[in-house]
């Protein structure tokens, strides 16, 4: 096991303070319920992950071919972005029309059984068919970032290792999503808890909310599912290194891995990098003499090469193999995007009134909820996605506000936190809109010249403690003229029955699937 020891926060950062009238009171069984949480957010997204059958819209056959690929040894290459026969084979034998087909379109009006409930005759055009067509696909997402696939490709082996076959291995993979999401809600604690110590108000709500987060790609095979986990631990960690006088070589080396394993899981984490190179300038203001820079200078160096060098080696490793450094022009080419001449990017109507309410609108709502279909209709609700995109407008501008003014009792050090978590939040938002403006979708589906807005909130996945750190703020800030008659995490639980009931009353038809895990795990 390795000896490292965490750094301590400096400053004012434990200042015992009163906020607003709530009076700091920490829990000796905060430890237990947080551990509750991790255990209730553990059960709940493994009831959801077996409730949804394969494939789901959001690109999930081609999630799992490169899975498979990764579990090889694979590398991206032109070569190479066909689906692989084993993927091939569990796609057509376990994957249900129930997403993107109503009943009306088949046959008396009913879906039909699942394909590994029949006869080996009577499946065998249909195989042949559909086996056909795939084994000659175009597979988008090979060139993405490596370091899920690979996760997740390491996670495949060790399920046929164990004996898994057939559709358990394709719920062994989703089933890699629960531990992280527990994980998460464990990380979202440690982190109020080091950085907000006074807020019982935030040390509780955090891992709550996160915890109950009804984000539906958690439940599906996707490379957006780590990115909440890794952004958070780097954030975390640059957090405890700028606050720190004392930290090793040690810690800066796992700082910068954390930072180049988030940017390599998805690239829409560059926000980290920013980041990172923001603490860096603060770190070098804050030398008090030649010494302690130097000092400053012969740790936190190491960690920005250890950031830098693996993303260059890959982008390089793109350029030469791929012909750019991203390797995504197959991928745009393949969705008919490009990018658009300088004068037609201001002509775009996320510039107006009515575009930027639609953008916000639909992005908070993919952003909590997610992008599933089922039976071709959005599993959305009306009411929570407005409930969503006004509360994380009014929450978060109360935050970002409240840090700012010159009456806030907060400590030096939880301004700041709060005040990054607000700048990363931007950088996310800014990552969308410059998608949004910048390219000509063509004849694509979504985006579209119709509809010109990227709002999948999966994409800035990375940002979620920061961004929960700013809605139970904002949320503790509004609530402050009322501090006498409402409790906050009376409020916060309030809002958790909402979104619990909200996700449950658009997923029930799911459950009663005949091609989910509880009906067909036997095969």
């Amino acid at each position: 096991m390795l000896n490292w020891p965490f750094p301590k926060i400096s400053g004012d950062g434990h200042a015992l303070r009163q906020v607003r009238g709530f009076v700091p009171s920490p829990s000796k069984h905060e430890g237990f319920i947080v551990l509750l949480l991790c255990i209730i957010a553990a059960i709940r997204t493994f009831f959801f992950i077996a409730a949804f059958p394969f494939f789901c819209n959001v690109d999930e056959q081609a999630q799992l071919d490169t899975v498979i690929k990764y579990s090889r040894g694979y590398l991206p290459h032109k070569e190479n972005v066909l689906y692989e026969p084993e993927a091939v084979d569990l796609i057509v034998r376990y994957e249900t029309p129930e997403y993107c087909n109503r009943p009306d379109h088949f046959k008396n009006k009913t879906i039909p059984p699942p394909l590994c409930l029949y006869t080996k005759d009577s499946a065998s055009l249909h195989i042949k068919i559909r086996t056909g067509y795939l084994e000659g696909a175009y597979n988008h997402e090979a060139f993405s970032p490596p370091v899920y696939y690979a996760i997740s490709g390491i996670w495949y082996n060790i399920g046929k290792c164990l004996g898994v076959r057939g559709v358990n291995l394709l719920y062994w993979v989703r089933f890699f999503n629960i531990p992280v999401v527990a994980l998460l809600v464990w990380l979202s604690y440690i982190m109020a808890r080091q950085f907000y110590p006074d807020d019982r108000v935030l040390r509780t709500g955090l891992p709550v909310l996160i915890a109950f987060f009804p984000q539906d790609v958690f439940y599906s095979i996707n490379n957006d599912v780590l990115s909440p986990l890794l952004f958070g631990i780097a954030f975390y960690l640059l957090l405890q290194l700028l606050f720190s006088n004392y930290y090793s070589c040690k810690f800066s080396f796992f700082t910068g891995v954390f930072i180049a394993i988030s940017f390599l899981t998805k690239f829409s984490n560059f926000p980290i990098i920013i980041i990172a190179v923001l603490i860096f300038f603060i770190k070098m203001r804050r030398s008090d003499n030649k010494n302690v820079l130097f000092a400053n200078l012969s740790k936190i160096l190491p960690m920005l090469m250890l950031t830098a060098v693996p993303a260059i080696l890959w982008l390089s490793r793109n350029r030469i193999f791929l012909g750019d450094a991203p390797g995504t022009a197959d991928k745009m080419k393949y969705l008919r995007w490009s990018i658009k001449p300088l004068n037609a990017i201001f002509s775009h109507p996320i510039f107006s009134i009515k575009g930027m309410i639609i953008f916000w609108y639909d992005l908070m709502g993919t952003f909590w909820r997610g992008e599933f279909v089922w039976h071709l209709s959005r599993l959305a609700s009306r009411s929570a996605d407005i409930f969503y995109s006004l509360s994380s407008f009014v929450f978060i501008m109360a935050a970002a506000i409240d840090s700012i003014l010159p009456r806030n009792h907060s400590s030096q050090n939880e301004r700041f936190v709060t005040n990054v978590s607000f700048l990363a939040f931007l950088f996310f938002l800014f990552f969308l809109v410059g998608m949004s403006v910048l390219f000509d979708f063509g004849d694509c589906f979504y985006p579209s010249r119709i509809y010109p807005y990227c709002t999948s909130g999966r994409l800035i996945l990375g940002m979620l403690i920061p961004f929960f750190i700013l809605y139970v703020k904002g949320l503790t800030v509004i609530l402050t003229i009322f501090k006498k008659f409402l409790n906050p995490l009376v409020i916060i639980s309030a809002i958790v029955i909402f979104i619990t009931w909200s996700e449950i009353s658009i997923t029930h038809p799911v459950f009663v699937s005949k091609y989910n895990w509880f009906h067909i795990h036997g095969y």
